[in-house]
């Protein structure tokens, strides 16, 4: 029970001793230093001007591709491909 008593005392000391030492300083804000700040010279140069645009686009017109005698039409057409109304494709 002693022990216990002294052991009690001890760790209160500690806590009260730890408690005065942490009341001693002054809490000031102290503003932070300036960051650093890199300068260059301006330069005169040619620049593309673009713009850029969200969206959904509707093709201006549609075909139709008809086989003119019986069988199996293959046809192979490329996004590139260019083709005039009412042009034949052979």
């Amino acid at each position: 029970m002693i022990l216990l008593r002294l052991h009690l005392r001890a760790s209160s000391a500690i806590v009260l001793a730890l408690a005065a030492s942490a009341c001693g300083g002054s809490n000031t804000y102290e503003a932070p230093p300036p960051p650093p700040v890199t300068i260059a010279k301006p330069q005169v140069q040619e620049i593309t001007d673009y713009l850029e645009f969200t969206g959904t686009t509707v093709a201006s017109g549609q075909a139709e591709v008809r086989a003119r005698v019986s069988g199996v039409l293959i046809l192979q057409l490329s996004d590139s491909t260019n083709a005039d109304t009412w042009h034949v494709i052979l």
